[in-house]
Order: C-alpha cells, then structure tokens, then sequence
C-alpha cells in the first residue's frame, strides 16, 4: 500500500508541480503552506514580488500557525517601506513559535522606520540574544540605539560588529555615520573611506563621503564623490541636491541650478511613486504598473521602467505589451 501511494505521489509531483503536491495535502494545513512558502520563494528568485506576497498571504491563510508565511509577507513589505504593514506581519511571526533572530531584526528595523524607537531596540535586542555574533544584527541594535540618540550605546555595538567581521563595509559606514552625526569629521571620514575600501564604488558612501567633505569646507572633493555616486545611481536625490549646493558654493551656479531643478522635478515624481508601489502592493494592475513605468523612464531609471513594464505585461498583455515591443525596439 505504501509503495502505490509513493508512486502516485510521483506522478501527480511530475505532471502537477505544486498544485499537484497542494491536491495531496488538501487535508493538512501545515503542508499546503509550506508549498506555497517555497512558491513565494521562488517568485522572489524570478523578480515577482507581487506574485510572492500573494503566495505567502495565501499561506497564512491556509495555516494561521505559519510564522514563515508572517515573516515573509513582513519582510517583502518592508522592502517596499510599507513599516506599518510590515510591523503587523513580523509582530505575528515573532509571536509564533521559532521566531529567529533575522525575523526579530526585521520587526525591530520596521519598528524603527515607523517611529517606534523603543519598542526597536527591544527587537534588536532579542534578535542579539539569539545571534550574538552576526554582524548584521549588532548592526541593526546600533541603528536603533542611534536613532534614540544613545551615541555611545550604538557606537560600542558598531565597534563589536567591526570587530566580528573586519571586511564588513556595513559596519564600517555605520561608524563613520555615527561620527559625522556627532561632529567628528575626522572620525567619520575615516570610517566612510574603511567602508569604500571594501564595497568600493557605493553610490551612498560616495555621497556619504561627499556630505562630510562638504561640511569640511572642501568643496572641490565634496562635487567628485557626488559626481562619481551619481554616475553609478542616478536616482540617488540625496546625492543630486548636495551636488546643486556644493555647485553653487564653487560659484558653478548655472550647473548648481540645473541639479536643484533636477532634484525637485525627482522629489514630485517620487511622491507619485512612492503613493503608486503602496498601490501596487496591495492591488497590482497593469495600468499602475504601465504608470509607474512611465514616471520611472521620466527619471532616466530605465531598468526599473522596463521592470515595471515586464510586470504591467504580466497583467494584462494586451494592454502593456504594445508598449513594451515599442520599448525594446529603441
């Protein structure tokens, strides 16, 4: 008996992939939601976000009890910055039996995001118990103990992941982060340039980089690093908007005041977008993706317009398609 119910498991594997294994485990909960767990995953392998919420939101459905599915479902909304959403499904999963430290370094991040500074660092400290030696938790306390304005707290954090981890650029730049916070140029700049050594054309260090020399009254040094992390991400506002003042500083103010207008013409276009992801979380559809193509390519963010335009096709082929035969043909 065993051996034609293995066998028939075989088959319905081979000919029906998941929904085959799902048919098998109609009467177990616990088994139909792991399925659809490996689901999102893969989704999330392929680039669908959207499709992989859907399967974990399923899960946790099938299987209230699912703490992967919780976790998963709060880790891609705090992806997209949705803190509050991203709270509610990481409180749940911790909640659940077998919470580990990456989910509790999750909930204390949103937390964090969404303003609830103290309740953080209780997050990141339950995450630190259960991992006292990952570098990216240590991390994650820091930021939460920096966020409440505990300097020194999140300082000894950030030295104890530098010290578990000496080609972490993250916990470098948390050190040089924290420094420029309080002041200390010198320290900061120090700091920044470990981290650049090691992950050495960051966009964000660079602009880091930047800010500490512009404070420092070395305008000529501050505009390169902003030059360089804007040749590697366009997108980065911080980066566009530092870049017009250290411009206008320099007596550049023709150049200064093409990068501001650049910079504000950026800022209306990501409130729209900003408004159009939270959307598309929720609801995704091809028109909202063909608009998000649209302000995206507005911005020169080409990948992500075409990325956006791959997914309004997945949606609706006949509307978005066009558009994207029209795209490739450029």
């Amino acid at each position: 008996m065993r051996r034609r119910y293995l066998a028939l498991l075989v088959i319905v594997l081979v000919l029906g992939g998941a929904g085959g294994a799902l048919y098998l485990w109609r009467g177990d909960p616990r088994g139909r939601a792991e399925a659809l767990c490996r689901e999102a995953e893969a989704c999330l392998r392929r680039g669908d976000p959207d499709r992989a919420l859907s399967a974990y939101r399923r899960a946790a459905e099938v299987d209230p009890e699912s703490g992967e599915a919780f976790a998963g479902a709060g880790r891609i909304q705090l992806s997209r910055r949705l803190f509050h959403e991203a709270v509610a499904h990481l409180r749940r999963a911790v909640a659940l039996r077998g919470a580990d430290a990456r989910t509790w370094m999750d909930l204390g991040r949103a937390l964090r995001e969404a303003g609830a500074r103290e309740e953080a660092v209780a997050a990141c400290r339950r995450a630190a118990d259960l991992a006292p030696d990952r570098g990216e938790v240590l991390i994650e306390l820091g930021r939460a103990f920096a966020a409440q304005g505990r300097s020194d707290e999140a300082l000894r954090v950030y030295r104890r992941a530098e010290a578990l981890g000496p080609e972490d650029a993250e916990a470098h730049a948390e050190v040089g982060r924290l420094y420029a916070q309080m002041g200390d140029a010198d320290s900061a700049a120090a700091g920044l340039l470990r981290a650049a050594m090691r992950r050495p054309g960051d966009a964000g260090l660079l602009c880091d980089l930047g800010e500490v020399s512009l404070r420092g009254g070395r305008v000529g040094e501050a505009i390169v690093y902003f030059e360089g992390a804007l040749r590697r991400d366009p997108r980065l506002a911080r980066a566009r908007y530092l870049l017009g003042r250290a411009y206008v500083r320099a007596g550049r103010e023709e150049e200064g005041r093409r990068e501001l207008g650049a910079f504000a013409r950026q800022g209306r276009h990501a409130g729209r977008i900003e408004l159009l992801e939270k959307a598309m979380a929720e609801r995704p559809t091809a028109e909202g993706y063909m608009e998000l193509s649209r302000l995206h390519a507005d911005l020169g963010q080409d990948s992500l317009a075409a990325i956006c335009l791959t997914r309004a096709t997945g949606l609706d082929p006949l509307k978005a398609a066009p558009q994207e035969v029209e795209r490739m043909g450029r």
